[in-house]
Order: structure tokens, then sequence, then C-alpha cells
């Protein structure tokens, strides 16, 4: 009950935020005064958390991306993500939420539509020594990316990257509370700046941020040690 009265305030918020001055939310450039409401329940356990979201679809857009291919009932949104186990529960809020299956989704969207989310586990790039997330298909994961033993929660921002369609991540500390809390991503560097072209490398305990792209050519990296 309680994430409910959570999740509803939030989308409040966002609706009055919306009638004021603004129809255009400027992170995702949906034109929110044509949102609906998707509910979404995952079918198996999550890392041991029941996962469900509350995504708000534009239905006018395409999505300026390829993978939707011009699919109306794609679901690409602001989403607001609940995880619950027998200890512990907490929600994310992810602006732009969407992975390859919720793209793809036929079943026509009504506001408070509820529909059965199928989960995509992350699959780490192994071509190179270095861990790397691109190729990632995954809406969020569970991976310890700085090596402390204890696995964080990695939120996907679909095509954040604004860089041909490459991802950006945000990662979360997950403390154990059976108080309903919203979390809020780690702002510390390079926690701050994770994307597809970060390389992680488990042994040397290290994470390399990509400085920039020219072209095709990446512009050297920024080391970070955790020794």
């Amino acid at each position: 009950m309680k994430i409910l009265i959570i999740i509803t305030s939030l989308i409040l918020l966002a609706s009055c935020k919306k009638a004021s001055t603004v129809t255009n939310d400027v992170t995702t450039g949906y034109d929110m005064t044509n949102s609906v409401t998707v509910n979404l329940q995952y079918a198996e356990p999550i890392n041991g958390y029941t996962v469900t979201a509350t995504c708000l679809v534009d239905t006018t857009s395409n999505y300026d991306s390829p993978n939707t291919n011009g699919n109306r009932n794609a679901i690409v949104g602001r989403a607001y993500i609940h995880f619950r186990n027998d200890t512990t529960q907490f929600t994310v809020e992810n602006p732009l939420f969407s992975d390859y299956t919720l793209m793809a989704n036929q079943t026509p969207l009504k506001a408070g539509i509820n529909i059965s989310a199928t989960y995509t586990p992350f699959s780490p790039d192994t071509s190179s020594d270095n861990m790397v997330f691109n190729g990632n298909q995954s809406p969020f994961f569970f991976y310890d990316i700085d090596f402390d033993g204890e696995k964080e929660l990695i939120v996907t921002l679909w095509e954040g990257m604004e860089y041909h369609g490459h991802n950006s991540y945000e990662i979360y500390k997950i403390r154990n509370s059976e108080i309903d809390e919203i979390l809020t991503p780690l702002t510390i560097p390079p926690f701050n700046r994770i994307d597809d072209y970060t390389q992680v490398d488990s042994v040397a305990k290290t994470i390399s941020i990509c400085k920039g792209i020219d072209a095709v050519k990446i512009l050297g990296y920024d080391i970070y040690s955790f020794k």
C-alpha cells in the first residue's frame, strides 16, 4: 500500500508539473499530455526481488529510434521501478526506460493497462579482457561494479548516451530496509559516468571511463582504481 501511495504521488507530481507550463519532458522529449500509465509485472523474481514498474508512455510518438520500427504500442518512457523481497523494498526512477521486448509490445496501450513483462538478463560483452556494457539489452541488472563483494543495482538509461543509440547507466547502492524508499543514484565519479564504452577490469579492480568520441575514434580513458 505504501509503495502505491509513493508511485501515485510521483505520477501526480509529474502531471501537475506538466499541467503548469511544460508539455514536453526535456529529458526524454515525449509529449506528456498524451501519456498513458502502463503497469508492468515481471513474472519471475529477479535477483531475489519481485519487480513491478509503472511506466508513463507517450502513445502519439514512435519514439525516435529505429528499434521501435514505428510501433505505436512500444513501451518507452519514464518509469518507476519497484523492487521487493522479504526484507527490503525500494523504488528507482528511470526517465529512459525500455528494452527490446517492451519496444516490440503489440498489446494496445490504454490508461492503467496491466502487462506481464519478460525480463532480459544482463549478458556482458566478453570479446575483450575487460567487461563492457556494449550490447546490453537488460533494462536493469545486479552487478558488483565497485568490487566490494556486494552487487549494486544498475539501471539502463535506454539510448541515454545520445551517441549511435548507446546506453548510459545509473548505479544504486541497496540498503536492507523494510521501509519503502526511493533510492537516488550514485553521483560521484566514476559511477556517474558509466556508459556502453566503460571498461570494467575485475582482476585489476579498475573502471575505465571513455573521455569522448571523435567520429569512430575513442579519445582515451580516465582510469579509476579500487585497490
